[in-house]
């Protein structure tokens, strides 16, 4: 029979407590949600752009409407991003008034030539799980927080790797921006007719930071 000693099992149990091993343990080896690819949460809108130089994004004119309200771009990246051999487009960045990155929003197009981010009706299920499989294999399951039945023509599908953020990220969405939430992905699908809307969001809005960053812009230097 093997001994153990004391001192090896007290320093096995001090490496498994460690920081990180813990999380790592805990998260089951999954992918932490720092943001969407290269755009991490807490980048300032000049971090954002030297990330990733393709985004359509000015940085001065977005800076400029940050004191207030904080800044939402519209359609920052012109290409199709493809996952799971579905073309979504990055249709929203959002920076909070500390110039924090804190929402990216990608929508399904089944056709990129059109305007807008409908797929059709008979494909919206389908198109849903092809998303949410390999969104699962890399960051673990997600809650299922709404699942209408299908049988009209009405249904809304939605999940989340975290109900009471997602919760609370809605609830910010109803004229309450100051509204704190941890990292989390939001996968719906919206079919109220004989098209579909499937929406990506990757969200994260911690509270105010002790000190201002240095981007940040005064509200009294634009009055």
């Amino acid at each position: 029979m093997k001994v153990f000693s004391i001192t090896a099992i007290l320093a096995w149990t001090m490496l498994l407590s460690a920081p990180g091993l813990a999380q790592g343990a805990e998260q089951g080896g999954k992918a932490a949600i720092d943001g969407w690819g290269k755009l991490k949460f807490g980048m300032s809108v000049q971090q954002a752009v030297a990330a990733m130089p393709d985004l359509n994004l000015k940085s001065e004119a977005c800076t400029t409407q940050i004191a207030r309200n904080g800044c939402h771009v519209a359609f920052p990246l012109t290409k199709p991003v493809s996952i799971n051999g579905l073309d979504l487009m990055l249709t929203d960045m959002k920076f909070d008034r500390y110039n924090r990155l804190s929402v990216v929003i990608l929508k399904l197009f089944e056709d990129s030539k059109e305007p807008n981010p409908v797929v059709r009706h008979g494909r919206c299920e389908e198109y849903y799980l092809r998303l949410l499989h390999p969104l699962e294999k890399k960051y673990g399951a997600f809650v299922s927080v709404i699942k209408n039945e299908k049988g009209s023509d009405y249904f809304t599908l939605k999940s989340t790797t975290n109900k009471q953020a997602s919760d609370r990220y809605n609830q910010s969405l109803m004229g309450s921006p100051a509204i704190t939430y941890g990292p989390h992905i939001q996968l719906e699908a919206y079919a109220p007719s004989a098209t579909c809307a499937l929406t990506l969001i990757y969200a994260s809005n911690p509270p105010a930071p002790e000190a201002a960053p240095e981007n940040t812009v005064n509200a009294e230097d634009l009055l």
